[in-house]
């Protein structure tokens, strides 16, 4: 039994590699995951609870009931993997501590499983080299470093009351702060930063407000498709999603067209 422990940009994300050098010799390999949205990257995924009929809300006394031809299926198997399983542990074998109803810290701890009888069987790999930083420069290195601190809990914090005491101060490369016009209202401001932050962020001043009324021609659809395809605005709620996304759809020059799916 191997445990792969590998930080961000070390090349984690590519099991799919490993499943196929081994089907390649013939042999059975399972591909499985904790989440639904980690299954796709891995070819013939599936997840954790459906492949080995985990049952969703577990107990003490839960177990897998697996009819018989996945117990087959599972006995023939040379690979199994479980991808992103962050439910028991994170980067650099940090554990995720579990939900234990009641538990004072030391029961937390122990049911962790770094603590299970099993983990001394388990053969450690760790990724060290963040490939992806190597090859992206400066500006990448120094994000990945800073996440790194913040991770490990040696990112500097500020000096404040003992309540205050983990507060950090962001790096100023870090911080947004467009340049707007007095506003009367303040949902009109905040409209108004939402939109700058989604010009900042997809159009990197090359599509400024003026060229969105037209005022001059908009890029074409392959410079747009080139600075909107690899970018995104994460938000903490659903809500600010839907709204972010109206904004930003409305942003794109050309006319809206809607595409039908069927499952």
């Amino acid at each position: 039994m191997f445990c792969l422990n590998a930080g961000r940009g070390t090349g984690n994300t590519h099991p799919h590699l490993i499943l196929d050098a081994v089907r390649a010799q013939g042999m059975v390999a399972l591909a499985t995951a904790t989440s639904g949205i980690a299954t796709t990257l891995l070819h013939g995924g599936r997840t954790v609870h459906t492949r080995f009929k985990v049952p969703i809300s577990l107990t003490k006394d839960s177990y897998c009931f697996m009819p018989k031809p996945v117990k087959e299926v599972c006995k023939e198997a040379r690979l199994i993997i479980i991808d992103e399983n962050n439910s028991a542990l994170c980067w650099q074998l940090a554990p995720v501590l579990p939900v234990v109803p009641k538990g004072h810290q030391a029961q937390i701890h122990q049911a962790c499983l770094l603590k299970s009888y099993i983990w001394a069987n388990v053969n450690v790999l760790t990724l060290v080299t963040n490939m992806r930083a190597a090859l992206a420069g400066g500006g990448e290195q120094a994000f990945t470093q800073f996440l790194d601190q913040v991770g490990t809990g040696t990112y500097p914090h500020l000096a404040a009351p003992k309540i205050w005491s983990k507060l950090s101060k962001l790096p100023a490369s870090m911080l947004f702060a467009p340049q707007l016009p007095a506003l009367a209202q303040d949902q009109g401001k905040q409209m108004a930063q939402v939109q700058a932050l989604v010009n900042h962020v997809f159009f990197d001043g090359i599509l400024d407000m003026d060229q969105q009324a037209g005022a001059t021609p908009p890029p074409d659809a392959q410079t747009l498709e080139n600075l909107v395809s690899n970018k995104a605005v994460i938000c903490p709620t659903n809500a600010r999603v839907r709204e972010m996304n109206c904004i930003a759809i409305n942003s794109f020059p050309g006319e809206e067209g809607v595409y039908w799916s069927r499952d």
